[in-house]
């Protein structure tokens, strides 16, 4: 195998390896997504319950519900900084995956590879080639010599000698020709399995992508549920300010 071809492979299994790596961040980053939307469906829960105290303290004047309303909102603003926290590394992670995809999928260095190795593989044709007509050149010579020599016993003159090394040197080329044979294949079957790879990993790139967009979406969501959040925290502290200064 040629050092060209064997570098093109090994860049090849590199970049499988990278893409398997991505694979399982993306999934760590879909579990991470999944823990965050639990923790909001929570939040919700809270801010429900926050509401229903206030209804019980409207309707029932209780003015000790006061502190217990005071203690959720503190959990609550302890959850969404936390959860605020939460979206932040859930972005760098994001962030992190897009640059190792981007380092890894060197699509364009792997197609000039590609092209390198086509051009090899030419070269070793055209040389077959030549190969084959300095045979069929030499045969014809040894046809002339047998038409026009007459071989005498224990005498090799000069002329017999060319014969000698032409069959010789007809022998070496055959050889040489049969092994730049093997290689051509060889190389060929090489680069359709790269080719194949180079599509798997167009296909790889493609999903992961999508998946990339569905996880900055769910960012974005997340991000205006908090704002949200924050708006309903604000209203129900002012709510309670209010009741604290009406029953002094």
């Amino acid at each position: 195998m040629s050092k060209e071809l064997k570098d093109l492979i090994d860049t090849v299994d590199y970049t499988n390896k990278a893409h398997s790596d991505l694979e399982n961040i993306i999934s760590r980053l879909t579990e991470e997504v999944q823990r965050l939307n639990f923790t909001i469906d929570e939040q919700k829960i809270i801010i429900q319950n926050q509401k229903t105290k206030l209804s019980e303290f409207k309707e029932n004047n209780v003015p000790e519900d006061i502190f217990v309303l005071k203690d959720l909102i503190s959990n609550q603003r302890q959850d969404i900084i936390k959860k605020e926290k939460d979206i932040e590394i859930l972005q760098q992670t994001i962030a992190e995956i897009s640059n190792e995809f981007e380092n890894a999928q060197t699509f364009q260095e792997e197609n000039e590879e590609l092209i390198y190795a086509n051009k090899v593989i030419v070269q070793l044709t055209e040389e077959n080639e030549t190969y084959r007509l300095e045979i069929e050149n030499l045969n014809n010579i040894i046809k002339e010599f047998q038409e026009k020599l007459v071989f005498k016993e224990g005498d090799i003159g000069e002329e017999n000698q060319g014969l000698i090394n032409a069959k010789k040197l007809i022998f070496q080329l055959t050889e040489e020709n049969g092994i730049n044979r093997v290689q051509i294949e060889s190389s060929k079957q090489e680069i359709e399995k790269l080719k194949t790879n180079l599509q798997e990993n167009d296909t790889a790139k493609t999903q992961y992508i999508q998946e990339l967009d569905g996880a900055n979406k769910i960012i974005d969501q997340l991000t205006f549920d908090n704002d949200q959040y924050h708006e309903k925290v604000n209203y129900l502290q002012q709510k309670i300010e209010e009741t604290v200064k009406f029953h002094r």
